[in-house]
């Protein structure tokens, strides 16, 4: 599986490996969306840097927007981080942070070029 939940005291980061693909998004969102204790986490860091590469359409970001809008419902608090050193997947991100705040403007989206840097923002 080309992802892995990995659940922290505060949070959950979301690790992507090998090659990515728009069903692996759907899944690890759904995977997350249906455990309660998403309602309580402070942040999501969604982790890309270590892929080795991906197979995403533009509508993709449409799809991961609507989870967005969905689980800002559930947890409106939660920082999400987003880690990737590819512009290719820096890209969708922009994109998916772009068409994201005028649904939900008050969402706290970032994107990080390392996690060390998501995970100071996270615990900030």
């Amino acid at each position: 599986m080309p992802y892995e939940l990995e659940w922290e005291d505060k949070g959950l980061l979301i690790k992507y490996s090998g090659v990515v693909s728009s069903v692996d998004i759907i899944m690890s969102n759904s995977e997350m969306t249906g455990v309660q204790k998403i309602e309580s986490v402070e942040y999501l860091i969604y982790d890309f840097d270590t892929i080795k590469d991906i197979d995403l359409k533009e509508s993709i970001v449409d799809i991961i927007k609507k989870f967005a809008e969905r689980n800002n419902h559930i947890n409106p608090l939660a920082k999400v981080a987003f880690v990737s050193n590819r512009e290719d997947v820096t890209n969708l991100i922009e994109s998916f942070i772009s068409t994201s705040k005028p649904k939900i403007p008050h969402a706290n989206y970032k994107n990080f070029t390392n996690i060390e840097e998501a995970r100071r923002w996270t615990s900030s």
